[in-house]
């Protein structure tokens, strides 16, 4: 039995093809808005245009326009224009399919959790129906980011709900260097092995779920989650040499993920239960793979999951070498 949530922005995914959309290139050029290269503040605000958007803190965001025509929205807390030369992380976040960018990005708790955190929050306006064709667009966002604004490069994260998660597996397929961990909130998609890429980089991944999004009974009357997020899921096991080849899921022992976890959590939040199941890797101190499952959750942001990304991410930085190491942020 498939159960499929209604939630209408989703049903495009049934005819995704990954890669079908031509992402924006190039360099950003001015808009009414470009930051200044010294102290990366003088972004005009967001203008709401969208239903949905609550707390008033969207209305402080900035943004600026890419050469391709394409507005990145940004929150830059006070703290952090108030300590513009002290570099701080950076969360890509990426909306939905027809879904809004800030509306997205608040709904998720990323603007609250930022202010809380002193950290960057971006979040493009991009192809929403692509992936891996948007990219080469995404890391140019990122890389103006780190030119003209305090984002320590070590501690980029990419994240999204939807059609954003599996935007954020492409780019650890593509541009693994600039991330030190991604997490897939609602969807994600498969990868494969580009130039070798797989024996360059490793990458923390977090995937969080709802049992009632997209999941199914296997014939052994197991739940799994759906076929796209079961290949990504493997995908990036073995990316992160993790699992042997040889090793096949196991949905009646592990559900939902197919892989048993190191160890299992459990917490309450909002009314819902949240089930963490952690893997570790050698020489790492903390999960480097986190799948979580939330009870009653149905295919929409929900304002715990920056939360729950960041108490993830903050574990990691990814080096000038390229490695992965433990931030002293933990």
């Amino acid at each position: 039995m498939r159960r499929w949530n209604a939630y209408i922005c989703m049903l495009a995914f049934l005819f995704l093809t990954v890669g079908c959309g031509a992402g924006g290139h190039g360099n950003p050029s001015v808009s009414t808005a470009e930051p200044d290269a010294g102290d990366g503040y003088s972004g005009t605000t967001h203008e709401e245009t969208e239903a949905g958007l609550t707390g008033g803190m969207e209305e402080n965001m900035e943004q600026f326009t890419m050469e391709s025509g394409k507005v990145v929205y940004l929150y830059v807390p006070q703290a952090v224009k108030e300590q513009a030369k002290v570099r701080v992380p950076m969360v890509l976040f990426l909306c939905g399919t027809n879904c809004d960018p800030v509306d997205n990005a608040v709904q998720s708790g990323w603007l609250e959790k930022a202010e809380e955190e002193s950290f960057i929050v971006i979040s493009p306006d991009y192809n929403n129906y692509a992936a891996y064709g948007e990219t080469e667009f995404l890391s140019s966002v990122v890389e103006y980011m780190i030119q003209n604004y305090p984002v320590d490069p070590e501690r980029i994260y990419s994240t999204g709900f939807s059609n954003g998660g599996a935007a954020s597996v492409a780019l650890t397929r593509d541009y693994p260097e600039y991330f030190a961990a991604i997490s897939a909130m609602g969807w994600m998609v498969d990868m494969d092995n580009k130039n070798g890429i797989y024996e360059a980089y490793d990458m923390p991944f977090q995937v969080v779920q709802g049992d009632g999004e997209f999941t199914e009974e296997t014939p052994s009357g197991g739940m799994a989650v759906m076929d796209d997020e079961k290949k990504g899921v493997r995908a990036l096991f073995l990316y992160n040499e993790m699992i042997d080849t040889s090793v096949e899921p196991d949905y009646d022992k592990a559900p939902y993920w197919g892989y048993v976890p190191d160890e299992t959590e459990t917490a309450v939040l909002n009314g819902r239960e949240w089930r963490f199941d952690n893997f570790y890797k050698d020489g790492y101190p903390v999960p480097f793979s986190q799948l979580v499952i939330a009870e009653d959750r149905e295919h929409r942001p929900r304002k715990e999951e920056a939360g729950i990304a960041w108490d993830f991410f903050r574990h990691f930085r990814r080096d000038q070498d390229g490695k992965i190491v433990v931030s002293e942020n933990e």
